[in-house]
């Protein structure tokens, strides 16, 4: 009982975090639908919104988000699309690691203007890191591609037991791919059809905006909990330990769990948590788990903290009377101006493997 408590302790308080998350930047744009997952909550974006620390930007169809980090770097991501901040230190830690971020697909343009400000993009298969120059990619399933538009870059293998390969230097004016399993390619100049399929807008430098939004919190209307089917792409990739205690709450609603019941083999770090029969503990005690109570949701940014939809309604535990013999768990109930064109791609190369 001990530890099925403490498990789903760790699971709210995982999930209550981003409450606080450490604010990285600001968003500058957003043309067309796009949103950002804090917590378990789909919010809808618009601009002046911070960049914390955990955020999952998603841009709809042909939508377009800019981020604008306080360390100094630019990402523009074009949809369908969607980039996980996942590591983002706070700006005390003097010895932390790069911000990283997770491209899970779409466009994306980052400008990195010095070492201070330098970026990982993790792919499904590969790891981009950018410690001063401009690049523009596109990742789309087990496919990914990037043209170095100035500066360099290092790219490294990332799909060999979970354990990222040798990096690469990647120069100004090559082209570099990868198609699932098969050996990281490159080319002296990017493609005709690289340049052609390419969003327009980001052949042009990206604009410097944060300025306009100075001391603005707009309050994020939230839109409604994430669904197993959109959660279950992080839950198996790269960072799912961090997923399966960020989403745990979300067991609390009927249609989340009987999806994951329907297939406990690929949640098994739920199965305590779903049944916690399986799990005995000492002699003559009753094995029971508190409730599953969907966890306190983060505060829209500029606002006080908000129920997400699921956890409106939801009543309090009973409190049992001094020695009474421990209440069966309740099974869970209804969850009631850009700058001018300054670059254009050279194109056409000859194909080396490495």
């Amino acid at each position: 009982m001990k530890t099925a408590a403490l498990f789903l302790a760790l699971c709210f308080a995982t999930i209550a975090g981003p409450a606080a998350a450490v604010d990285a930047g600001v968003v500058t744009i957003v043309e067309g639908q796009a949103r950002v997952l804090r917590g378990a909550v789909w919010y809808r974006l618009v601009p002046g919104a911070n960049v914390q620390d955990g955020d999952i930007v998603e841009a709809v169809d042909r939508a377009e988000v800019q981020l604008e980090l306080t360390a100094g770097a630019t990402l523009n991501l074009v949809g369908p699309g969607a980039l996980y901040a996942a590591v983002i230190p706070a700006r005390s830690d003097k010895n932390a690691t790069p911000m990283e971020f997770s491209l899970d697909r779409g466009w994306l343009k980052l400008a990195v203007p010095n070492a201070a400000s330098a970026l990982r993009i993790r792919m499904p298969t590969a790891l981009l890191t950018v410690s001063e120059g401009t690049v523009v990619m596109r990742q789309d399933g087990k496919f990914f591609e990037f043209f170095v538009e100035s500066g360099s870059a290092s790219i490294a293998d990332a799909a060999r037991a979970g354990r990222d390969g040798a990096s690469q230097e990647a120069k100004a004016g090559e082209y570099w791919s990868r198609d699932g399993d098969k050996p990281i390619v490159t080319e002296r100049r990017a493609p005709a059809k690289f340049v052609a399929s390419m969003p327009r807008h980001l052949i042009d430098r990206l604009a410097s905006l944060s300025s306009r939004f100075k001391g603005q919190k707009p309050q994020l209307a939230i839109d409604r909990d994430i669904s197993l089917a959109e959660a279950d792409p992080w839950l198996a990739g790269p960072y799912r330990r961090t997923f399966t205690k960020r989403f745990a709450g979300r067991l609390a609603d009927p249609a989340f769990r009987k999806g994951v019941e329907a297939n406990p083999a690929a949640y098994p770090e739920w199965e305590r948590v779903l049944y916690p029969d399986r799990f005995p503990t000492t002699p003559g005690v009753a094995n029971t788990v508190p409730p599953l109570i969907a966890a306190p949701q983060p505060a829209a940014p500029g606002g006080a903290p908000q129920a997400s939809p699921s956890a409106k309604g939801a009543a309090a535990p009973a409190t049992a009377p001094p020695g009474s013999a421990p209440a069966a768990p309740p099974k869970p109930g209804p969850r009631t101006g850009i700058a001018p064109s300054y670059h254009l791609f050279p194109f056409d190369a000859t194909r080396t493997s490495t």
